[in-house]
């Protein structure tokens, strides 16, 4: 049975999903230092129960934000790949 492509290209032949490259990035690691920055600025007066429940919100809600957003890429990049794809084998 042949490997997809789409599977090749994901896991990197390993099974396990690449690393994103966001880890690597600059702007990306100083923003999220930036954002625990001033998270744990808003936080520092709670109780450690509340310091729970508020982190949890706040992580539930970016969660929910960045995934949403990852799967507006997902779509748009799966899309494009397709007709790139029908493009150089249909035309």
């Amino acid at each position: 049975m042949q490997k997809s492509i789409i599977l090749e290209l994901v896991n990197n032949g390993t099974g396990h999903k690449n690393k994103p490259e966001l880890y690597n990035n600059e702007k990306y690691f100083k923003s999220s230092i930036r954002f625990y920055n001033i998270i744990d600025e808003f936080i520092k007066d709670l109780s450690e129960d509340e310091k729970q429940k508020a982190l949890d919100k706040i992580f539930d809600a970016l969660g929910d934000i960045e995934g949403a957003a990852a799967d507006e890429s997902f779509k748009k990049g799966f899309k494009l790949g397709l007709m790139l794809a029908a493009q150089n084998f249909l035309g």
